[in-house]
């Protein structure tokens, strides 16, 4: 049978959503059926060697900024006789890729939309909304991580749900590995928060620091975990010296071990101002923790019972009050929650179905 060739763009160097999600889908995909190329505009992007360890090429291109020099590298990548195109975006804002598959391959294109909003500035929403027809012209396939999502990149045009599944024998709760951990991060019997995210404002993780102020006033014991990096990071950890909190902080950077990270604490919280999705929350759900999130992540998240919502227009204290609430030091069955993720359409084998029958009749023409 045919070896189904994709080209996937783009990855880029922090492990974000659509990273993730690519790196789940090609650690489950069958290999020999499906072949995944990567384009980049990092330096260092994103699961680089366990791409490569996993047989993928990754093309670096240049910057946008270099309009001539971007377009001739994405012609050059792109007319390398793949069969599928799949471009994952937070926006339309950006539309050269999708002119450039459709004048320069036979392949089919496929926008898969992960965010509600562009990662950077007005200009970019304006150009948003000014492309987004032209993107849905351009395509043959229009994918979304949330209805939330799709309707941002498509409008009322239709498009396909594909959940961000993720491995859940991987987040099955271990209480040894929490044992492990919580002696390696020094977390004693402390009353743990995490977070998971890019330090960037999407994330909001400047509030969620106001918040823990108040939460270690009525839970002197409490810490919080911060697992990411970003061009925030810097002020992120002047706002934890200001509150005198350097102590209960823990900066975990970019992470591999995200499971065993999620399985020592007793909290997950989520304060972004909006998400395509929220993959991390569905992860933190599969580890058994009570999930705590904004009134900005989408309906799709609520996949157990334990996920709550909290609104972003209440004061700190109010939203702490709300995150103390949980009994998580108990560590009631934290198994329960995985078991739901794994029946649900969040378990990575349910989307490597989905794309694989995409890929099939995207490649055969059966559109």
């Amino acid at each position: 049978m045919k070896q189904i060739r994709i080209l996937q763009s783009e990855i880029g160097d922090g492990v974000g959503g659509i990273e993730s999600f690519l790196y789940s889908v090609y650690t489950h995909i069958d290999r020999d059926r499906y072949h995944f190329d990567f384009i980049t505009r990092a330096e260092h992007p994103a699961f680089e060697r366990e791409f490569t360890d996993l047989g993928a090429h990754i093309y670096r291109i240049s910057s946008y900024r270099n309009l001539m020099q971007y377009r001739h590298d994405l012609e050059e990548v792109m007319s390398k006789g793949y069969d599928v195109i799949h471009i994952n975006k937070n926006s339309a804002a950006n539309i050269v890729p999708f002119v450039i598959a459709k004048k320069c391959t036979g392949a089919a294109v496929i926008p898969h939309s992960h965010n509600t909003n562009p990662s950077v500035g007005k200009i970019a929403e304006l150009m948003h909304y000014l492309h987004r027809d032209r993107l849905y012209e351009l395509s043959d396939v229009h994918l979304a991580c949330s209805y939330a999502a799709g309707k941002w990149m498509y409008g009322s045009r239709d498009f396909e749900f594909i959940p961000n599944g993720i491995d859940v024998v991987k987040f099955r709760f271990d209480e040894r590995i929490r044992t492990e951990y919580r002696q390696k991060l020094g977390l004693g019997d402390a009353f743990t928060l995490i977070n998971v995210g890019r330090f960037f404002p999407q994330k909001n993780q400047l509030r969620l620091v106001d918040i823990f102020s108040e939460v270690v006033k009525k839970r002197p014991d409490s810490k919080l975990i911060l697992v990411g990096s970003g061009n925030l990071e810097e002020e992120i950890r002047r706002k934890v010296s200001s509150y005198s909190l350097q102590d209960k902080v823990v900066f975990a950077g970019h992470r591999k071990d995200v499971n065993a990270l999620l399985m020592a604490a007793d909290c997950f919280v989520m304060t972004s101002v909006y998400e395509g999705l929220g993959i991390a929350a569905i992860e933190a759900e599969a580890t058994g923790l009570p999930v705590f999130v904004s009134e900005h992540i989408p309906q799709e998240v609520f996949v157990s019972d334990d996920v709550h919502r909290f609104s972003l227009e209440d004061t700190d204290t109010i939203i702490a009050d709300f995150l103390v609430s949980t009994d998580g030091n108990s560590c009631p069955d934290r198994e329960k929650d995985n078991d739901t993720i794994a029946a649900s359409d969040y378990n990575i084998d349910v989307t490597v179905e989905k794309l694989e029958e995409i890929y099939d009749l995207s490649s055969n023409g059966n559109l």
